[in-house]
């Protein structure tokens, strides 16, 4: 009887680990404003050694666009500076090539004939701002001089015509990777190889924004049901997971796919998004929320399964941080960046910031993981 009791506990106290807010790590040092120079920042990438950051956003908040221009600074002397852009094209995200200051891969969406009249129209019926009628292509550009080093389109790609997102380079940078929502492709995340033009898909799922790993074997990644993919579930709800990847300089050896928890066996409300590796540990920080429409959280878990959640819980001097996702880390750095509001209680009366981009220092947190 004791044993049934003692196993029962075990389960109850095993599940209550994987639900959003089971334990919190508190944070009242380390964390610093980084800018906020531009408005609505998100898709935040930060080069290998943590010296250059990028990012998704608005030139000021009075711009009815949406957040759709590539900003970079170094991450030492902060200047912010736009990438330009065509007339009515788009950026949808970026991220610095690894072991070199100024090239950048972006995700450049550039406007055909009456794109531009479709994508607004479009929004205004359904709200939902994906762009209609683009070109869409991921273009390596010199950050410096803004002049277009190579420009791989569906084409190149080798795949029907739709939008590629999220493209990030290996560290050796003989492959890419993106993914696809499957809306004349099958949807998923792919591998590009840079030196044969080979592409490869690693499975159809509703597998999205793939990440790399230092080494080069991992590409973290959240899978989603609902939302906005070919599903049938109501809710939208997203799991991480990793591809344990195994890769010669020209072929894609291996790609064995994992989810940190199952979710056929997931009865709670889950949502996970966006993971970026802790620089020097197998812990990836995320953005979730406990329930939907719910405010967002940074979270923390070792890249297993069934890993333990912990929720990263800061301050900024007296402020609390809130609304915080999209977060980022160089390989060797000692800094997560990430988007969040800081909120403070002034003369009994709640103050909130517009979104900017902080900073933690994972010194501050990185020994309470334990």
């Amino acid at each position: 009887m004791r044993a049934y009791i003692a196993l029962v506990v075990l389960g109850l106290s095993s599940l209550n680990s994987y639900a959003a807010g089971a334990g919190k790590i508190k944070i009242d040092t380390g964390v610093e404003l980084f800018t906020n120079q531009t408005s609505e920042p998100s898709a935040l990438a930060v080069n290998d050694d943590g010296s250059e950051i990028f990012w998704i956003a608005k030139k000021s908040k009075h711009s009815f666009l949406q957040p759709i221009d590539v900003w970079h600074s170094s991450t030492r002397d902060v200047n912010p500076e736009r990438i330009k852009r065509g007339f009515g094209d788009i950026y949808s995200a970026a991220s610095p090539i690894v072991g070199n200051e100024n090239e950048v891969l972006t995700n450049h969406e550039i406007h055909g004939f009456g794109s531009i009249v479709r994508t607004i129209i479009h929004q205004l019926i359904t709200k939902d701002d994906t762009p209609q009628g683009y070109n869409s292509c991921i273009d390596i550009r010199d950050a410096g001089t803004n002049q277009s080093i190579k420009l791989l389109c569906a084409k190149e790609l080798g795949i029907k015509k739709e939008m590629l997102d999220h493209a990030r380079l290996s560290p050796d940078k003989n492959w890419l990777t993106f993914y696809l929502k499957g809306a004349s492709n099958p949807a998923g995340i792919y591998l590009h190889n840079m030196n044969t033009g080979k592409t490869t898909s690693l499975g159809e799922f509703d597998d999205k924004h793939p990440t790399w790993n230092a080494e080069g074997n991992k590409i973290m990644f959240h899978f989603q049901r609902g939302g906005n993919v070919k599903t049938e579930a109501d809710t939208e709800e997203a799991f991480i997971g990793w591809f344990d990847v195994k890769l010669s300089e020209d072929e894609v050896i291996s790609a064995e796919r994992h989810l940190i928890d199952n979710p056929k066996l997931k009865n709670e409300y889950t949502y996970q998004k966006h993971p970026t590796m802790v620089p020097g540990t197998n812990f990836i920080v995320y953005h979730g929320q406990e329930k939907v429409d719910g405010s967002k959280h940074l979270y923390i878990r070792e890249l297993k399964e069934d890993s333990k959640i912990r929720e990263l819980s800061m301050k900024f001097h007296d402020c609390s941080i809130k609304s915080t996702k999209h977060a980022a880390a160089g390989f060797h750095d000692h800094y997560i960046y990430f988007v969040a509001k800081s909120e403070c209680t002034v003369d009994e009366k709640e103050v909130k910031s517009d979104a900017a981009i902080f900073r933690v220092d994972i010194n501050s947190f990185i020994g309470k993981l334990k």
